[in-house]
Formats: structure tokens, sequence, C-alpha cells
């Protein structure tokens, strides 16, 4: 673009280019340098060694692996903590019975620890006291009755249901 300046010459102002110039310009702006386009091929070169990138999971399989994540790991965590627990002895044991020795012979005790496992300590009720031997001779049957406060005789032991048998 020409303008007149104050001389009255039509001489392109020295701050902008004229068209030419311009079109020179963008032109050089959408050349690529010769180095970025070797640094161009290596990338190539790298992800065709490597492979093409990582596809994103999506869809089903992505809530997949949430579902798995969220389960197995804190199952594998406290799997791992219940080990490491029960290798260095903490806690007690839960069963209703406890082996034990009785006059140099393997027996099986009750456990009062047992009711701690549904009620605290204070209100916890108990088995009456018992003791049978490991060994069962060939001419017994042992017989087991399970259940709550009727099975046990509440509020007297004298009436549970194991008496009467």
């Amino acid at each position: 673009m020409t303008a007149k300046h104050s001389d009255g010459s039509n001489k392109s102002s020295p701050n902008k280019p004229t068209r030419k110039k311009r079109r020179r310009k963008r032109n050089r702006s959408h050349k690529i340098a010769p180095d970025k386009c070797a640094g161009r091929r290596k990338q190539e070169q790298q992800r065709d060694k490597q492979g093409a990138p990582p596809k994103r999971v999506k869809g089903w399989r992505l809530w997949m692996f949430r579902v798995i994540a969220s389960t197995v790991g804190p199952a594998l965590f406290f799997l791992s903590l219940e080990i490491t627990l029960r290798i260095v002895g903490y806690g007690y044991p839960a069963t209703a019975t406890i082996k034990c020795k009785v006059n140099g012979t393997d027996a099986y005790a009750d456990n009062v620890k047992f009711g701690w496992r549904f009620f605290p300590q204070n209100i916890a009720q108990e088995f009456d006291p018992f003791i049978f031997s490991a060994d069962k001779p060939d001419d017994t049957y042992r017989i087991f009755i399970l259940g709550a406060s009727a099975a046990q005789g509440t509020p007297e032991a004298a009436f549970s249901f194991g008496r009467i048998l």
C-alpha cells in the first residue's frame, strides 16, 4: 500500500511492508525448517519402534477395571493385614472350643472369650464350663446343641434343652 507523504511523493511507508513482502512472510511462516523435519522424523521412527500409542480404555472395559480395582485392591490389603496379625499372634481365639491338655491327654474346653465376638465383654454370656476328650471312644455319640438363649436355658441353665436330653 502506498500513502502520500507530506512532500507529495507516493512512497510506501517504512513501517508497513508492501503486499509482496507480506506474502513472502506468510509463505515463509508456513515453511518448516529442515531441522524441525528431522526432529519429526525421529519422533515418527521412535513411535514405529515402540508401536502405536496405547489406546484409551473406554466403555465396559473401563467400568470393569474400576470395579476390580475398587474391590480387589482393598480385599488384598485386608487379607494381608489378617495374615500378618495371625502370624504375630494378635487377638484371641474366636472358636467355641479351645484345645487343651488335661492330665496329659488332649481335650477340648469351653472358650470364655467366644461371646466377645458378638457382645461387649461386660454383657457377653459364657457356656456352662465343659471339658471333653479329643479322642472319642467308638461306643460314644456326641450331641452338640446350637442355639441362642433358649438352647442355653436362660435364665437358669438347669432348664436348658441339653439337660432334657
